[in-house]
């Protein structure tokens, strides 16, 4: 428990000046990196811990920057639907392969 105690200690240290983060949300915005590479571009760790997002917030880029955002399919259609008709289970159909079997062999 104490490696998680640091490391939540060390990202909470660290602190940088508004152009320094100005710039790393900018970066974020023009290029198609996720936040997470562009954290660990600029800082070296693994996990931003939402930082980009409260710098996008913060410092207004959310008006004035095309925003990125997940596309989702304009028009959402209806799953299909099943057949009405009922399927066998396999071991069904084993059962009539097998009784089928039987009234040939017989014959």
């Amino acid at each position: 428990m104490l490696g998680l105690k640091s490391k939540i200690k060390d990202i909470k240290s660290l602190k940088f000046n508004e152009n320094f983060k100005r710039t790393i949300v900018e970066d974020y915005l023009q290029s198609g990196l996720t936040k997470k590479a562009i954290w660990e571009k600029y800082t070296g760790k693994k996990s931003e811990h939402g930082k980009i997002l409260l710098w996008i917030r913060k410092y207004g880029y959310t008006s004035d920057h095309k925003e990125k955002s997940i596309t989702f399919a304009s028009k959402i259609l209806p799953m299909p639907q099943e057949d009405k008709k009922q399927e066998l289970s396999e071991f069904e159909i084993l059962q009539c392969l097998s009784h089928l079997c039987v009234r040939t062999v017989s014959k």
